[in-house]
């Protein structure tokens, strides 16, 4: 069985959102716990942390957690970071308003992790979107959707060749308003309480 993430947040930097999940390091469980030992002393064998560059010991308590974005390159995060992004309960992707014309594509997600008001993967609010091959599994809701909070905003996206396994209670694409958004017939919706969409693709 592949781990379940613990939590699940988007990280924003200016208009570009990066969905991040995090998950557990261990498993609990009933099975016997064994020690590493040398088998000439028969003394159990201590690890020691050290730092890659500099090859310097390092206490336990001096390390923060990090995650690389890029090889060799780590954001790194201090606890109460760390416990905000426990906290979050936001979509994977959530497009707010003010943004327009941008595409998100080629993106895998699972919402086992949505919690609060997030009920879908992707949260679209701006104008002019492009959603296009990306593969959703387990929402709370509706894989997809689009909501207009703000008079002028939420309209015109387009859903394209997106796979929705939702696992849920809602659509695979649900749209609010209908009017000048577009679920074309490539999509796909499998296991979706209400069916595809709430409008017609085309």
């Amino acid at each position: 069985m592949s781990p379940r993430p613990i939590s699940g947040a988007t990280l924003s930097f200016g208009l570009v959102s990066v969905p991040v999940e995090m998950y557990p390091t261990y498993e609990s469980s009933a099975t016997i716990s064994f020690n590493q030992i040398n088998p000439n002393t028969g003394a159990r064998v201590k690890q020691e942390l050290v730092d890659s560059k500099t090859g310097e010991k390092i206490e336990r308590a001096e390390l923060v957690k990090g995650y690389e974005f890029q090889k060799g390159h780590f954001v790194t995060f201090t606890k109460d970071e760390i416990k905000a992004l426990e906290a979050q309960k936001s979509e994977s992707i959530d497009i707010k308003e003010g943004t327009t014309g941008g595409v998100v594509q080629d993106n895998v997600f699972d919402g086992a992790g949505l919690r609060g008001d997030a009920d879908s993967w992707v949260d679209v609010k701006g104008n002019g979107w492009v959603i296009r091959d990306n593969h959703g599994t387990s929402a709370r809701g509706s894989g997809f959707a689009v909501h207009r909070l703000v008079q002028g905003w939420g309209t015109g996206n387009v859903f394209d060749g997106n796979s929705a396994d939702v696992r849920g209670t809602g659509y695979g694409f649900e749209l609010h308003p209908i009017a000048d958004n577009r679920v074309t017939c490539s999509n796909s919706a499998v296991d979706a309480a209400r069916g595809l969409t709430n409008t017609t693709c085309g």
